[in-house]
C-alpha cells in the first residue's frame, strides 16, 4: 500500500470509532420529509434545539397523553421556526422505553413535515418561483410568498395539519427499509401515536403503503387550497386521508 493508502485507511477507522461514519445525508428529517413530498425549503425554516421543558395541562379528556407539539417540538410558522425540545424527549423516551435516537428522530421529522406544508415548493416549480419579480425588485419576491403561505397554512384546521405531519413521518420512516433500524423506528412512531390526542392518530386509509407511495405533490397541492375541487359536505382531514389512499394505492 502506497503512503496515501495508508492515510485514507487511518482516517476511515478512525472516523468509525469517532462517530462520523453509520448515517448518511439522506438520513436527515429534513432531506427525508422533502424527498418524500418532493417539495423543497428554500426560505427556511430556522431549526433549533432547546433544553426548555414545556409545561403542558391536559383537558380531562387527554390526561396521561403526550402530545408531540406540546410536549417534544413546535413549528412556529410567523417566524419559520421548529423548536425541539430535547430533554423532555430525553425524559419521554426513559419513561417509555424508546430510544431517544428514534424519538428524536421522529419528532423532527413530525416538525419538518409541518414546515413542508407550509413553506414547502414543488421540485418542478423551483426555477419559476425564484424568478418571479415584483416590479423594481431586483431580487425573488419571497414577501407575496410568505404572505400566501401563511394565508394558506392558517386555513387549514388542526386536524389536517396533524394527518399530514403523521402521515408524512410514517411515509419518510416506511422508505427507509433499507435502514438497520427501520422497523424499530416505525415500532416507536406506532407506540408514541398510541399515546397521542385523537387528531395525531392516523385513520386507517393511510397506511405503511399509503403513506409512502401516496403522490405527495398532489396531495400537499390540494392541502393548501390550490386546487378547485367540488364537495364541501366533508371534512378536509377526510378528503386528505381519502387522496392519500387513492394515490398511494395506485400500482407501482
Amino acid at each position: 500500500m502506497s503512503d496515501s493508502d495508508d492515510w485514507a485507511t487511518a482516517v476511515l477507522v478512525n472516523a468509525t470509532f469517532d462517530g462520523h461514519r453509520g448515517t448518511t445525508a439522506r438520513d436527515d428529517a429534513r432531506i427525508l420529509a422533502e424527498r418524500l413530498t418532493g417539495n423543497v425549503m428554500l426560505h427556511g425554516p430556522t431549526e433549533t434545539f432547546s433544553q426548555r421543558v414545556p409545561t403542558y395541562s391536559p383537558p380531562p379528556e387527554d390526561d396521561g397523553l403526550t402530545p408531540i407539539d406540546k410536549l417534544y417540538g413546535r413549528y412556529v410558522p410567523e417566524s419559520r421556526l421548529i423548536e425541539i425540545f430535547v430533554n423532555s424527549i430525553r425524559r419521554g423516551a426513559q419513561q417509555f422505553g424508546w430510544e431517544f435516537a428514534d424519538l428524536l428522530k421522529i419528532v423532527r421529522i413530525h416538525e419538518y413535515a409541518h414546515a413542508i406544508v407550509h413553506i414547502g415548493i414543488a421540485v418542478q416549480s423551483v426555477e419559476d418561483l425564484l424568478s418571479t419579480f415584483l416590479p423594481g425588485q431586483i431580487s425573488t419576491d419571497w414577501g407575496s410568498f410568505t404572505q400566501n403561505r401563511d394565508k394558506d397554512f392558517s386555513a387549514v384546521e388542526d386536524e389536517s395539519h396533524e394527518l399530514l405531519a403523521q402521515a408524512i413521518t410514517l411515509g419518510c420512516l416506511s422508505q427507509q427499509a433499507d435502514h438497520p433500524d427501520s422497523q424499530r423506528l416505525i415500532d416507536t412512531f406506532l407506540a408514541l401515536e398510541e399515546r397521542q390526542p385523537p387528531k395525531y392518530r392516523l385513520p386507517p386509509e393511510v397506511t405503511l403503503r399509503t403513506a409512502r407511495h401516496a403522490d405527495w405533490g398532489v396531495v400537499l397541492w390540494a392541502a393548501r387550497g390550490e386546487i378547485n375541487a367540488y364537495g364541501s359536505s366533508f371534512k378536509l382531514a377526510d378528503g386528505l386521508a381519502s387522496l392519500i389512499r387513492a394515490t398511494g394505492e395506485l400500482p407501482d
